[in-house]
Formats: structure tokens, sequence, C-alpha cells
């Protein structure tokens, strides 16, 4: 992880790294998330994890939920290309049911084990 960075600020999202080891990604209140969003957050956790890969942490806030192409690119793309792993924290159903998507190709890989 990088040393000289500590948060990434943008329209919907702070990223930020906790202990050294995991990428925090806050997702900010009442907003609808964007694909413009979902592109700042990979660019700063590439920047913020120096390129490599890196636990992730996404802590989706209340009231917050991603358009209809959001919801298609987790659907098709699944995890973070800079991901070893990533765990969702959802504050209602409505949100759980939009991240579940997005973890659907890791349980796969898991199951077919």
């Amino acid at each position: 992880m990088t040393e000289e960075l500590v948060t990434i600020e943008n329209r919907a999202s702070v990223i930020s790294v906790i202990e050294n080891e995991i990428i925090n990604v806050f997702i900010k209140p009442d907003l609808e998330f964007e694909i413009p969003d979902v592109d700042d957050i990979n660019k700063g956790i590439q920047k913020l994890g120096n390129g490599n890969k890196a636990l992730i942490l996404v802590d989706v806030s209340e009231n917050t939920t991603g358009n209809s192409e959001v919801r298609e690119y987790g659907s098709k793309n699944g995890s973070n290309k800079y991901s070893i792993a990533t765990a969702f924290l959802t504050h209602s159903l409505a949100q759980k049911i939009v991240v579940n998507p997005a973890c659907s190709p890791i349980k796969k890989r898991l199951s077919d084990g």
C-alpha cells in the first residue's frame, strides 16, 4: 500500500487505507451511484494499492443505490481486478439485492472448486 496517499475523495465515495492492509470504500449517503463513480473507485483502489491486489471493504451508506447501468455492470463484471476479496456492508434489503449479483461470480468460482 502507498504511504503518501491515505484518502481519496470522489463525488460518491471516500477511499482510504485501513491498517495498511485493507482498502475501505465508503459510499456516500443519499445518492444514486453511476458508472463514472465505479470508475473513480476503481482508479482510487488502484492508486492506493499501487496497482496490487488488496482486501477491499465497501460500506454502502443508507439511501444509496446504483442506477440500472451500475447494476448491470456489477452483475457482468463481478469483483474488482484489484481485489483479493471484497466484503460489502449494506444497510437495507434493497442494497443487499443490488450487491448480490456482483458477488455471484465469486460464489460460482468457490462452488466449482
